[in-house]
């Protein structure tokens, strides 16, 4: 198993509301593409800042942290997001 937290900017979020609607978004369609579990962990109240952690089961290391690399990338190319920092968990 292999934990992420990752911190993503949100810049075209200028309320709560549209923060909630792309995370919302983001928790539905992550875990059935990517078969990880998913949670907002930190800054809720903050508009244009969100902590999301992510949590992957796999036989390999390796492809596991591969496979959580490539839903990073992902994320910024479906999304209006940037990820700023990212802390893998072993």
């Amino acid at each position: 198993m292999i934990g992420l937290e990752l911190i993503l900017r949100l810049p075209e979020a200028y309320s709560l509301k549209d923060k909630r609607q792309v995370l919302r978004s983001i928790k539905d369609r992550t875990p059935k593409k990517f078969g990880v579990s998913i949670a907002e962990v930190a800054e809720q109240d903050t508009v244009n800042l969100a902590v999301i952690g992510l949590a992957k089961v796999g036989i390999s290391y390796q492809s596991t942290r591969q496979s959580l690399l490539d839903l990073m990338e992902w994320l910024e190319t479906h999304y209006p997001v940037d990820c700023l920092e990212y802390v893998f968990y072993e």
